[in-house]
């Protein structure tokens, strides 16, 4: 009977022990829920489907390791005047689904001794699956003569998910008499216009005139800071002086930064 009761008593307290035990555990894990940070994409750690810290899943920042770089496909040194060049760069962003806000670079231009006539730097954008002109005139050559161009990305924004551009945009051009050797100020008249169903802004207009060989050696840019839906704009395209020859083609390059157009 004693030993009976005995093991009664050794059950209860060992039941009440694990009770109090219960509810301290419930206690602090509750305390734990409550207090610990909420999963986010700027937390400094890999959660909520993240694929890297802070980036991919649900983040907008996408992770570097799944994105390519952005390929430099052709520099051209263009005519602008005596001792005064432009340089037009076009390059590619291969990746459909992320944009940078901001592309820092540095252009350079050299002689034929690839000896360094002077640089440049500048910033751009980069929109989701974007083949781009970076137009960069004024270039002072101090009486050398330029031959080649380079640009390095000296630095970029995160990679960011963009939603794919949809507005559209088309550049006609309007037949006025020119000749480039022989006009004091040649001039291209252009018509824009806006196809989209949104109003656009910042918009960046480039174009390069082409040689026989399809070789660029001239160019023009400007810049259109708001365009309705449905507006039609006239452009002009100038130069200060004649030019060596008169262009073969023209190429025409439209583009407007997807991080800052308002639906």
């Amino acid at each position: 009977m004693i030993k009976t009761m005995s093991n009664w008593r050794v059950k209860r307290q060992l039941l009440y022990l694990f009770s109090v035990l219960g509810v301290i555990f419930a206690v602090v894990l509750g305390f734990y829920l409550y207090s610990r940070p909420t999963p986010s994409c700027f937390d400094g750690q890999q959660n909520n489907a993240e694929t890297g810290v802070d980036c991919g899943g649900l983040c907008q920042k996408a992770c570097v390791n799944t994105t390519l770089p952005i390929k430099v496909l052709w520099s051209r040194i263009l005519e602008a005047g005596e001792g005064r060049y432009d340089v037009a760069v076009m390059l590619e962003n291969f990746n459909g689904t992320v944009g940078a806000k901001k592309l820092t670079y540095i252009l350079r231009i050299y002689d034929g001794n690839n000896a360094l006539i002077t640089s440049k730097t500048g910033s751009t954008y980069v929109n989701p699956l974007e083949k781009f002109v970076v137009f960069e005139p004024g270039l002072i050559a101090d009486k050398r003569i330029a031959q080649s161009a380079t640009l390095e990305i000296t630095s970029q924004s995160d990679w960011l998910k963009t939603p794919a551009l949809s507005a559209t945009v088309s550049l006609e051009r309007v037949i006025d008499p020119v000749n480039f050797t022989s006009d004091p100020s040649p001039r291209l008249h252009y018509r824009l216009i806006n196809n989209s169903l949104v109003a656009l802004s910042g918009l960046e207009i480039a174009i390069v005139l082409n040689d026989d060989n399809q070789n660029a050696f001239a160019g023009s840019k400007t810049l259109v800071d708001s365009l309705a839906k449905g507006e039609t704009k006239d452009l002009y395209f100038t130069w200060p002086a004649p030019l060596s020859r008169n262009p073969t083609s023209l190429d025409t390059y439209w583009r407007f930064n997807g991080f800052t157009q308002v639906p």
